[in-house]
């Protein structure tokens, strides 16, 4: 069953692959469709990685324990609110860029790809910060030191206080959600991979991926100012 999940994760990866190379020109033609594909596509890795946690749960529980590794720990945490609607659904860029009134001026925040990934680059698929704030804040009276684990796994105090210094408040502020994906995936994948017989030619590159490009330095991002108006067409 691991290596069935796997292969779901892999594919899942590919979707949103196809999903966001194809994104800019369908975007001009037909944004909502545009829009809806990528946040399929998201939701596909999320849910993906919610049942490769449930098959090594069920399957192998002392290979890995998702929620004692702060990163993967966040990213179920972003799964199962989104899947049960809360703090908005964790709303893209485009979507919370539909629901302004008047265009604002937004800060993306991307984090550099590994010291070792010389001229790499992640996909970029920006998320509210905002709404990832209020999915930690539900969970901080009863997971108080997994949510500050997490936090730090992403240097998010330190994007945080560049950002007030800067001015932009929470609800300006946009993460790259990709790095994250990516990086709790090799978490994990490196304790179960003997659990994981690549079928397809897409889970052997993930599989290889994952066990060998190195994830993003949180420490190091990026800032880009864009407004409101470049991420839904009036």
């Amino acid at each position: 069953m691991i290596s069935d999940r796997f292969e779901t994760l892999a594919q899942a990866f590919r979707v949103f692959a196809e999903q966001h190379l194809r994104f800019r020109q369908l975007f001009l033609i037909d944004a909502p469709e545009a829009v809806g594909n990528l946040d399929h596509a998201i939701d596909g890795i999320l849910n993906a990685f919610h049942g490769l946690y449930d098959a090594v749960k069920l399957e192998a529980p002392e290979a890995f324990n998702f929620y004692d590794d702060p990163l993967c720990a966040f990213v179920l945490r972003l799964r199962n609110a989104r899947h049960h609607n809360q703090a908005n659904g964790l709303r893209s860029v485009y979507r919370r860029a539909r629901a302004e009134e008047h265009p604002r001026d937004y800060l993306l925040i991307n984090f550099e790809a590994g010291e070792s990934e010389d001229g790499g680059s992640f996909a970029e698929h920006y998320v509210s910060w905002s709404d990832i704030r209020a999915i930690l804040d539900l969970q901080s009276a009863k997971y108080a030191d997994s949510v500050a684990a997490g936090r730090e796994a992403i240097a998010a105090d330190r994007f945080e206080d560049w950002c007030l210094a800067h001015g932009y408040e929470v609800d300006r502020m946009f993460a790259n959600l990709i790095p994250i994906l990516s990086a709790a995936c090799s978490r994990c994948t490196g304790a179960i991979s003997q659990y994981i017989e690549p079928e397809s030619v897409e889970a052997e590159a993930f599989l290889n991926i994952f066990q060998n490009v190195e994830p993003a330095e949180f420490d190091r991002q990026e800032y880009i100012e864009l407004t409101s108006a470049v991420f839904w067409p009036t």
